[in-house]
This record gives structure tokens, C-alpha cells and sequence, in this order.
């Protein structure tokens, strides 16, 4: 079984930059929900907390719609890279362990994107984020999704392990991946009212990367099934836009 402090070393002090990336098309998700919630509200003054942020891959997406955004992530390297790159009216916060170093009620809007797979304790992050939102505030959540043939092979991979690691990524080898779902992440959000559910990446959920797939199938397959009812469930990452009661 894994230890709590054992993970946090790794990803304060030894995670690569390769185990800090995200698909590319999780910003197409992220802005089609932001252009919802700027029909519905004047989110350009809002604050906005990137939790977990890592190399910075959201914020470009944010600062396009946010003016006060916060990234806080626990690797030091990682933060310092982002700074670097996206500076630009940015506050950086190093986080030191679940605890979140900010006061109740402070963020309109939270987003925590393919990071909680990787976390010891998800209830006790959950209460820390419900506790920094405010009345009303929204959270965007994404991790990866096993319920699919790729999450077979998670469980067979995973099965002489001391701590749950493999992934179709190829990162965390030292760190910890989650056999997250989407009942698992939904039933996380019991506080919380589901606006909007996607799916994306069908092609590493039922192909597993098989380069036979030709490559317009595979552009095609990463985001628009997880448009419909039916598919939202099956791919291999499942994204949640949701509303605190």
C-alpha cells in the first residue's frame, strides 16, 4: 500500500517534466466552458485558482477569458518553468501539502485538471477546495477514465505493484495513478451540482495507441464521441463542469 508522504516526496522532488503534461485538446474543453460561463456571468474579474497547475498547459486558456488567476502546484521546478513562460499578471503559490494556504471563500472558480488520480487523500483535497470556493462557485475537474478496455490493462499492470502507477501516458512510474472512473470522480462531487459532463480521447481508451488507427481517425476520435450521451463515459478522460450548492 502507498504512503502519503512517500507520494508527495516524489511529485515535490522527483517528478519529470513528462508526468506534468496534458492533452492538448483538454483546452478546447476548458474554453468551450468558459464561453458558457461568460454568457451566463462577468467572469473577466473573477478569481480563478489553477490547482495543481504543473508546466502551466491551462493558463494561456484562462488568461484569455480571467484577469486574476492563481497556479499552485507542489514541484518548485515546475512552477518555475511556468513563471517563466507565462508570467504575464500571474500569481504563483508552491503548495506544501493538501492544506491549501488560502482563505475561505476566495475563488469564484477552481480547476483541477488530471491531478487528482495522483493524490493520497482525494476527500481531504475536495474539502479544501469546497472550502476556498465561494457560495455558488464553479469547478472544473478532469481525470482519466478506466472504464474502458484500457482500464483492463491498468488493473493487470497494476496488479504486482506496491502502489496503483501505470498509466497509458508512460509517467508516474514513481508516483501514484489512480484507477479513477467516472462514478469514482462523480461521487467525489457530492457537494457540488453537475452543469456539464465530456469525454475525450477514445483512441487511447479502445485502441491503446495502436498506429494501425489511421490518423484522421484518431484526430477525429479524440474529442467529438464525448459529445453524445452515450460516449461521454467511455473515453479515457472524463471532465466534469460543476457548481457548488
Amino acid at each position: 500500500m502507498y504512503k502519503r508522504n512517500d507520494v508527495l516526496f516524489y511529485y515535490r522532488n522527483k517528478a519529470g517534466f513528462e508526468e506534468q503534461l496534458s492533452e492538448p485538446f483538454q483546452q478546447k474543453i476548458i474554453e468551450d466552458w468558459f464561453k458558457y460561463l461568460l454568457k451566463r456571468n462577468q467572469i473577466e474579474k473573477w478569481d480563478v485558482l489553477d490547482f495543481g497547475s504543473g508546466l502551466g498547459n491551462n493558463l494561456l486558456t484562462v488568461k484569455s477569458f480571467i484577469k486574476k488567476v492563481v497556479a499552485a502546484d507542489i514541484n518548485i521546478a515546475a512552477l518555475k518553468y511556468s513563471k517563466k513562460k507565462y508570467s504575464n499578471n500571474i500569481n504563483y503559490v508552491l503548495l506544501k501539502n493538501e492544506k491549501l494556504p488560502f482563505r475561505d471563500k476566495t475563488f469564484e472558480l477552481v480547476l483541477a485538471t488530471e491531478v487528482f488520480e495522483h493524490l493520497p487523500n482525494q476527500s481531504r483535497v475536495m474539502k479544501e477546495i469546497e472550502r476556498v470556493l465561494k457560495n455558488k462557485g464553479f469547478f472544473i475537474l478532469s481525470t482519466p477514465n478506466y472504464f474502458n478496455l484500457t482500464g483492463l490493462i491498468k488493473k493487470f499492470k497494476d496488479f504486482r505493484k506496491t502502489r496503483p502507477m501505470w498509466g497509458p501516458w508512460g509517467g508516474h512510474n514513481g508516483g501514484l495513478e489512480i484507477f479513477t472512473t467516472f462514478y469514482s470522480i462523480e461521487k467525489l462531487l457530492g457537494k457540488f451540482n453537475i452543469i456539464s459532463r465530456r469525454g475525450g480521447d477514445y483512441f487511447k481508451a479502445w485502441f491503446y495507441g495502436n498506429p494501425i488507427v489511421p490518423a484522421r481517425l484518431r484526430k477525429f476520435i479524440l474529442l467529438w464521441p464525448g459529445k453524445l450521451p452515450l460516449f461521454k463515459r467511455l473515453g479515457m478522460n472524463y471532465f466534469i463542469l460543476s457548481q457548488k450548492k
